[in-house]
């Protein structure tokens, strides 16, 4: 069963959106140096979103290939320099997939 990280971010109102982005491409290029299947990240643009003003959502094959992925150190790297210095809150879950789709008619 994969296992999917999704992680909401709150960057800091100083924060531009190019700069946001520039760190969602930082995470996302991650994918090239651990076992990272796909990643999805975006803006927020409803007003449902408790403050936070990005996600992203990273798919793996296992939960150890999620802790390779926690442990690594490039990844520690970019959360210490680059994520938390930027954000006012953040909020990140982990859990199994469930494939609730229907077949295609």
């Amino acid at each position: 069963m994969a296992i999917a990280h999704l992680v909401l971010l709150k960057f800091k109102p100083s924060i531009s959106e190019e700069k946001a982005q520039e760190i969602l491409k930082s995470l996302a290029d991650l994918r090239e140096k651990l076992p990272v299947q796909s990643v999805h990240a975006g803006t927020n643009f409803t007003h449902r979103n408790q403050g936070f003003t990005h996600a992203f959502t990273m798919i793996f094959k296992s939960k150890e290939d999620l802790e390779t992925y926690t442990l690594a150190e490039v990844h520690q790297d970019i959360a210490k320099n680059q994520v938390h210095p930027n954000v006012d809150n953040f909020l990140a879950i982990d859990y199994e997939v469930a494939d609730y789709s229907y077949p295609r008619i």
